[in-house]
């Protein structure tokens, strides 16, 4: 719900500033002298064409931020990714080995700790 009502919200800003947009193109199209203050260049432009560069302009911009951001959360979640997939790895590792030596200790009786005898263990008994 509350993810269509962003998408509502987003549209309607959109729609609102496409309006604004196409009223300002419409009511400005005079012409204004761009200077570029070092150079000796002026250009002659309508004033809804500069707009437009500066629209796009600030998109790009903003663009290429949301792709900066966007690339080093995607390299701290492979990171991470990599790191627990160590960890798996790691603990699959722990299992194989546990039971390994669980089955060891059950096909061969030898290799456990012998069981005491009248309270004592029979290394006790021996060294009597």
């Amino acid at each position: 719900m509350m993810h269509y009502l962003g998408l509502c919200v987003r549209v309607f800003v959109l729609l609102a500033l496409a309006a604004f947009t196409a009223s300002f193109v419409l009511s400005n199209d005079q012409m204004v002298v761009l200077r570029l203050f070092p150079l000796p260049f002026e250009v002659d432009a309508p004033v809804y064409a500069l707009t437009a560069i500066l629209l796009i302009a600030g998109l790009a911009v903003g663009m290429g931020m949301g792709s900066l951001y966007s690339t080093g959360k995607i390299l701290r979640l492979r990171r991470d990714l990599r790191l627990q997939s160590e960890r798996v790895q790691a603990m699959q590792q722990e299992i194989t080995a546990l039971e390994l030596e669980r089955e060891t200790h059950l096909h061969y009786p030898s290799a456990r700790t012998p069981a005491p005898l009248n309270g004592f263990l029979p290394t006790e008994v021996v060294g009597r």
